[in-house]
């Protein structure tokens, strides 16, 4: 069964799942064909990012491994080791081939992810930063990849120089841990967050000290967010089997509908 996915452009519509059987896959979207089976982890596999180019990959496992593997070949180019506990989410900068992890151990590490480099492989730094070491969840990019965002089970989130690694501003708002988090695409500043409190929240870190806009709706926790940014609208999931639509400059909900009957655990749009 496949815990985690993760989805390339749209012009080549490819997919990349992880599974608790400790394999990654690699997808044809159109056709439905797997590509590449990806080996090598020794637990289960519960983090994966694609480069914007979706010609890299980056997955995470239960034990605290990653792995950098070459989408062309399905060559494991890198392997990647010093989180103690699981990688709970990936993020793959493509100006300065970096991928970023966050884990069980309240780290935030970045690492030399260029294939092209002799330091292929390399731990950059480590930040801590999250109140107590509390378990990081989710991790995303502005989307000119100036910043990291990092949520945790505090309900923290740190905005952190993705050059310097330095810690620029902290935001608080959720009561319960910060489950996703997603940029607002041609945005620099802002970025939406979600909640085991049942809440999401956009954020503009012009004005970090509350959410812009604060969405309410969902009866059990967050669990996927997606922004389509020409339409202003925001996509959400959660554990109470619904996807919902939302205006994202005022907070109204403009659908809610009843997807499954199982808790939705991930969400993805293409577009």
């Amino acid at each position: 069964e496949n815990d985690r996915l993760q989805c390339g452009s749209r012009q080549r519509m490819m997919l990349v799942t992880g599974s608790a059987d400790g394999t990654a896959r690699y997808w044809d979207a159109f056709s439905g064909d797997m590509q590449l089976l990806l080996e090598g982890h020794r637990a289960s596999v519960t983090a994966v990012a694609l480069d914007n180019a979706g010609d890299v990959c980056a997955t995470g496992d239960q034990s605290g491994a990653i792995r950098v593997w070459t989408l062309q070949t399905g060559v494991c180019e890198a392997s990647m080791t010093g989180h103690k506990g699981s990688i709970n989410d990936l993020a793959m900068l493509s100006h300065s081939h970096r991928t970023i992890s966050v884990g069980d151990d309240g780290t935030v590490r970045f690492w030399n992810s260029d294939l092209a480099s002799s330091g292929l492989g390399k731990e950059l730094f480590t930040l801590h930063g999250h109140t107590d070491d509390q378990a990081v969840a989710s991790v995303v990019l502005s989307s000119d990849e100036s910043r990291v965002f990092s949520g945790a089970q505090d309900g923290e989130i740190i905005a952190w120089g993705q050059l310097s690694g330095e810690k620029q501003l902290v935001m608080r708002f959720h009561t319960a841990p910060v489950s996703v988090l997603c940029a607002v695409p041609q945005s620099y500043d802002q970025f939406v967050s979600g909640s085991h409190d049942r809440s999401l929240a956009l954020w503009d870190v012009a004005r970090p000290q509350r959410p812009t806009v604060i969405f309410r709706g969902h009866t059990a926790p967050v669990s996927g967010a997606h922004v389509d940014r020409r339409r202003s609208r925001l996509i959400t999931c959660a554990q109470d089997a619904s996807v919902r639509v939302w205006d994202l400059t005022t907070g109204g909900k403009l659908l809610a509908v009843p997807v499954s009957p199982q808790p939705l655990s991930l969400l993805h749009c293409v577009g």
